[in-house]
């Protein structure tokens, strides 16, 4: 079991707007990226839809390093976005025959930064944090108390 990203396609700019009182950006309409990734030895595309309304918390990071809560920048609020969306779904991905699991979600994040620029040591760090904590507190939709799970989906298409 494995989860590799090979790539990331991102629209020029997410709708978001915020944060609100509750530090959470909310989407002003629908919006979807994709990421092309190989999931046990299958290449194929991951893509993220978010409807208008869904909940976003940014990178969830308290000292903002080394990565920000959000950038406005695509590539790199996707990193947070996928791997909120992956934890909010507990690994459950549409046309995917088995669930992911915590670490392969983190494997999404840690790849998905990579991608987007962040070098070796600030990806490397980033998982380390998430793998230690994030993982027994936000994995599965009855930890997602933004209810993010309700506002996007997550479906697998092999290439």
């Amino acid at each position: 079991m494995s989860l590799k990203v090979l790539s990331m396609q991102v629209p020029a700019s997410f709708p978001l707007e915020g944060p609100d009182k509750s530090c959470l950006y909310h989407a002003k309409a629908h919006f979807g990226f994709t990421a092309i990734c190989e999931i046990d030895g299958v290449v194929g595309k991951l893509v993220f839809t978010h409807l208008k309304g869904c909940p976003y918390n940014g990178a969830s990071n308290p000292i903002q390093w080394p990565i920000k809560n959000y950038y406005g920048e695509t590539k790199k609020d996707a990193c947070g976005l996928g791997h909120d969306a992956l934890y909010a779904w507990g690994g459950l991905v549409n046309g995917l025959s088995r669930k992911l699991t915590a670490g392969e979600c983190d494997d999404f994040l840690r790849g998905s930064m990579r991608e987007a620029g962040f070098t070796r040591v600030e990806a490397g760090i980033v998982d380390r944090a998430v793998r230690w904590f994030a993982h027994i507190f936000h994995f599965g939709p009855k930890n997602d108390k933004e209810k993010m799970h309700e506002y996007c989906q997550i479906t697998w298409r092999p290439m």
